[in-house]
């Protein structure tokens, strides 16, 4: 039965706590006044606003009460609309998730995305909104509905028509592009026939980037690896987004080979330290070879903009150029966005010992001194470290040894992305190791392949079994050591394009399975804690170093004062000299 919306209900706290927060928020007042500069970033909607230092200390309810009265808000977030619809009558009988996707009550409002050197709109970004004044309008909470009920397909295929429905009626058509999102956890459900009605609805003026996450990396790295080619197909874009925010993005940036590479905002609006230094020499070193076209997101002012620049962003997003708002912005130059063309290939097909080009002068060896080889190029991934993806093909299940399997362990626990195929292997034959089970006729049956890739190194080892019928170690094999990059790239996405996607805990477990992966999960978590531990340390250095910064500007102050002082009780008549604390 179909209910009203019920009102909102906003917390209020105890009287005690409204008076700490009112005080909070005075004090905040003060520190703004006295510093300005001494601000941190407070995350709303998933986006981020700017705060007073004291401010972290509030309630949700004191901050958000200055907001409001501030801007006049009822919600102040960093994806306020313009000029937004109050309910419709339809709208006002939404009960849950399935009213609104039954009644197709997703709309969509566009962000600017800017040219920093021309300060032209080249593109928008469609952003989902569910139906106005219920509580499924938030994004977060209209997808975790959807999460919820199993039917996040559903809502993700509801979003894509939004914007693309958006974009023509907005004529958000060509030059300009419009970029959309899509849910890691649906990447290979859209079916092809859906989005080529979608973009032949749409009409061939409408160019679309689509982003993808790091998230959909570790779960799915086949489907998204296909569902990359599958856009690109219909003529589609792919922008890499989030990028820094895990050094899983930095891994897989060349086997994605996004035509957009878009900055966490963290990097524009955070401290810089040594992980910048390295994310931004990795995305630099990408868009450099390829053509690439770098994003800053989350610029709100002018330093953001200058930081924005100095990291390499040619494109820039945030609120310094526009909020997202029903619409186009008006009053602003609108230009071209010009991307490079990738070549899209079917890579679960394709073997990697064919990657190699023709005429590559082969070698002939038994497997002694393959083993040794491959052996040190792990040993090599090892020091690349957090941004490293190895891929290895072992034929079949039995060449994947109990010594095998513990160099495998240890390279699973220091690197972004670990891979081992083979007959009989199955999705995850070590923890945190990806896996897969060959088919008979597949050609990477007859080869043994190891591949290592990072941001700034290459290497792979590609070997065809001769099919010796002698002893196993004397097995002889024809390969090639290459640190070709294009070569190596197009061998990791044909062993990655046969990874099987990782697939939750069927009911009825066996009690030392579920204990393995509660294992796995608590040592994910120490390394996640750990990291935790070394972003609040970087929190408390960078807090540290602004006391220090107000603590010598207010000596210098106190100083200027006894100075003035000291120079005025030297005057007839005057009183003792004031004296330092």
């Amino acid at each position: 039965m179909v209910t009203a919306i019920p009102p909102r209900v906003e917390y209020e706290p105890t009287p005690l706590g409204r008076d700490v927060a009112e005080r909070l928020c005075g004090l905040a007042d003060l520190l703004e006044e006295a510093a300005p500069a001494m601000t941190v970033s407070r995350t709303a909607y998933g986006e981020r606003e700017r705060v007073p230092l004291a401010a972290r200390c509030c309630s949700d309810w004191a901050v958000d009460r200055r907001a409001r009265s501030e801007r006049g808000s009822a919600r102040p977030t960093h994806q306020e609309n313009r000029d937004v619809p109050a309910p419709s009558s339809r709208e006002s009988t939404v009960a849950g998730i399935d009213d609104v996707l039954g009644q197709g009550l997703v709309s969509s409002v566009l962000q600017p995305i800017v040219d920093l050197d021309t300060h032209e709109v080249v593109a928008y970004e469609a952003l989902a909104r569910g139906p106005a004044g219920h509580d499924l309008e938030r994004p977060d909470r209209l997808f975790a509905a959807a999460r919820a009920s199993d039917q996040l397909a559903a809502l993700d295929a509801l979003c894509r028509r939004s914007a693309l429905r958006a974009a023509v009626d907005e004529h958000v058509l060509a030059p300009l592009t419009l970029f959309v999102n899509v849910e890691p956890e649906v990447l290979d459900t859209a079916p092809l026939d859906e989005l080529l009605a979608l973009t032949e609805a749409a009409g061939s003026d409408v160019q679309v980037v689509l982003e993808v996450t790091e998230r959909s990396i570790a779960a799915r790295p086949a489907e998204l690896l296909r569902t990359v080619e599958r856009v690109r197909a219909l003529g589609w874009r792919v922008a890499l987004d989030d990028v820094g925010a895990d050094p899983m993005s930095l891994a897989f940036m060349p086997l994605l080979s996004p035509e957009v590479v878009k900055l966490d905002l963290r990097l524009v609006q955070g401290r810089h330290g040594p992980v910048v230094a390295e994310i931004m020499n990795a995305v630099n070193a990408y868009a450099e070879r390829s053509g690439a076209v770098v994003l800053a997101e989350g610029i709100e002012d002018e330093r953001h903009l200058r930081v924005a620049r100095a990291l390499g962003a040619r494109l820039g997003q945030g609120w310094l150029f526009g909020r997202p708002q029903r619409g186009r912005a008006v009053d602003v130059a609108h230009g071209e966005l010009g991307l490079p063309r990738v070549e899209t290939r079917d890579w679960s097909r394709v073997s990697p010992f064919s990657c190699l080009p023709t005429g590559t002068a082969l070698r002939r060896s038994a497997k002694p001194l393959l083993i040794e080889l491959s052996k040190h190029l792990e040993r090599e991934a090892l020091r690349q470290g957090g941004t490293c993806v190895v891929a290895a093909a072992f034929q079949e299940a039995r060449h994947f040894t109990p010594r095998t399997v513990t160099r495998y362990g240890e390279l699973a626990d220091c690197v972004a992305f670990v891979a081992a195929l083979g007959e009989g292997l199955g999705v995850e034959p070590v923890d945190g190791v990806r896996g897969a089970d060959l088919a008979p006729d597949d050609p990477l049956r007859g080869e043994w392949d190891l591949v290592v890739l990072t941001p700034h190194f290459a290497a792979a080892l590609l070997a065809r079994d001769l099919g010796d019928s002698g002893p196993d170690s004397e097995r002889e094999f024809e390969f090639a050591l290459t640190y070709d990059r294009d070569v190596v790239t197009a061998a990791a996405q044909a062993l990655l394009g046969r990874v099987s996607p990782r697939l939750p805990t069927p009911a009825g477990t066996s009690t030392a399975a579920a204990g393995q992966d509660g294992q796995s999960h608590l040592d994910a978590q120490s390394r996640l804690d750990a990291q935790s531990r070394l972003d609040a340390q970087a929190d408390l250095d960078a807090q540290a170093d602004l006391d220090a910064q107000a603590e010598r500007a207010m000596r210098g102050h106190w100083d200027r004062m006894l100075a003035y002082a000291e120079r005025v009780s030297r005057l007839p008549g005057a009183d003792a000299p004031v004296s330092r604390p």
